[in-house]
């Protein structure tokens, strides 16, 4: 086979995006270089003209993940619950458009196959977005707009557990599912 030369000026980022496609496809534990080359278009040899191993493939397959991932922050000067709804919505749809991401996030099995720092780096970002639903959850509560009665931790263990769900499964009842979930975020009527 004659070797396809790259195109574009980020050749990582084409080798990386496609490892991306291909977790999303067929999982991480079948992402071997050769797979990656025959996605690209290249012989395996060719991908380590920009990467030493699979294993730096992966560090810039995360830092993509977490750079969509970070993207769908929305803004923080939204009322509360308009940014957690925003939030899952923005989640929800990065799942359905990159089903790579959705995979390292939703797969113990990721977590062994990255490198310590990839790993930590991928937990940070979901951290930061969780801290950001607490803030907002905390936030709503104060404002009057959400429920009271249940510490803001129990309720965001509710509120990204739906967002998981939703982002992984569940694609025709997503907004009967938000509908719900703002309902039980509601204060309870007197």
């Amino acid at each position: 086979m004659r070797e396809r030369r790259l195109q574009g000026l980020n050749r990582p980022h084409l080798i990386a995006t496609a490892a991306l496609r291909l977790i999303g496809s067929t999982g991480i534990s079948n992402l071997t270089v050769a797979s990656i080359a025959a996605e690209v278009g290249v012989t395996p040899g060719a991908l380590f003209r920009h990467f030493g191993s699979r294993e730096e493939i992966l560090d810039a397959v995360v830092d993509i993940a977490i750079g969509n991932i970070d993207a769908t922050a929305p803004h923080p000067a939204l009322p509360p619950l308009e940014r957690i709804m925003a939030f899952a919505r923005a989640r929800i749809d990065l799942a359905a458009r990159e089903p790579g991401i959705a995979w390292l996030l939703g797969k113990e099995q990721a977590v062994h196959a990255l490198s310590s720092g990839a790993a930590w780096r991928l937990d940070a970002a979901l951290l930061a977005a969780r801290r950001s639903l607490l803030d907002a959850i905390t936030q709503g509560a104060t404002a009057g707009e959400i429920r009271t009665d249940h510490a803001p931790e129990a309720l965001l263990a509710t509120v990204a557990g739906t967002i998981d769900y939703l982002a992984r499964r569940a694609r025709g009842e997503v907004e009967p599912a938000l509908a719900a979930l703002v309902a039980m975020l509601a204060p309870p009527r007197a």
